[in-house]
């Protein structure tokens, strides 16, 4: 398991961590109720609290669950959303960095990321792995929870970028809504992520999901990138999730032990 610092760096200017809100100034225990309650006194309409919340109910204790044995490191979350995970992470003791490709303020409020200490990045991370000049350093854990299937150009782009912010040791923790589950929700690109257009190959497109998958795309895209790819999904949940590395010696938790009560759907040596 990662220790402090263990696989992640940053540069001089990039140190700021856990804001200046007493209560985030030591590991505390915060479940996922907790951390939506510090997201909704934030959130900037109500669309949050009537319905997001709810959504993020799907797959968040089950990546909570997960990501509980890991000690205090360098995370960066891609696509936070309302800031859900953040607030968890933060409360934790982690080190957090975000990078959405829309600006705070949006979904995230500035508010949040000033009570919560994050680093928040605007940019795409499917133009790039980090803005042009910035120096993020890399991380020893990114979490991309629900943004593959939304991402509008061929996934395995962006995934190449991912690889970039990570450490030596560093891991991808990920997921998408399982095909199976949602037979009749429209995609634009069906089944197949290598239908998604190449990069700015046309004009982009806006629907809101672009390609859904089975557990087998979902290890197919990620082998296309990742020496180590294990994939689980939680009991009675509609969502895959997966833990990616390119390095066998990056194995920071017990992943089988960690998947008890799980569905196992296969793991790679």
């Amino acid at each position: 398991m990662l220790r402090n610092g263990a696989g992640g760096n940053r540069s001089s200017h990039q140190q700021k961590h856990h804001g200046t809100d007493p209560a985030y100034a030591t590991v505390v225990v915060m479940d996922l109720d907790d951390a939506q309650a510090v997201v909704a006194r934030h959130a900037l309409d109500d669309y949050y609290v009537d319905h997001y919340r709810g959504m993020e109910r799907m797959y968040l204790a089950s990546l909570f669950e997960y990501l509980a044995e890991y000690e205090p490191t360098r995370v960066l979350e891609i696509g936070p959303g309302w800031g859900t995970t953040a607030a968890w992470l933060v409360a934790r003791g982690h080190d957090v960095t975000v990078i959405d490709h829309m600006p705070v303020g949006k979904f995230m409020a500035q508010s949040l990321v000033d009570e919560l200490g994050v680093a928040y990045v605007h940019s795409d991370i499917e133009d790039a792995a980090a803005p042009e000049n910035a120096d993020l350093g890399t991380f020893d854990v990114v979490i991309m929870t629900q943004v593959i299937h939304h991402l509008a150009w061929r996934p395995d782009r962006a995934l190449r970028h991912v690889r970039e912010l990570m450490g030596e040791r560093g891991i991808l923790v990920s997921s998408v809504l399982d095909r199976q589950d949602y037979p009749d929700l429209d995609s634009a690109f069906g089944g197949n992520w290598m239908d998604v257009p190449e990069w700015r190959s046309t004009e982009r497109c806006e629907d809101t999901v672009k390609c859904m998958y089975t557990e087998q795309d979902f290890r197919q895209l990620l082998e296309n990138q990742f020496r180590v790819v294990e994939v689980w999904k939680p009991t009675d949940s509609t969502v895959l999730f997966a833990k990616s590395a390119n390095s066998s010696r990056s194995r920071l938790g017990r992943m089988v032990e960690l998947a008890r009560g799980f569905k196992p759907v296969g793991t790679r040596p």
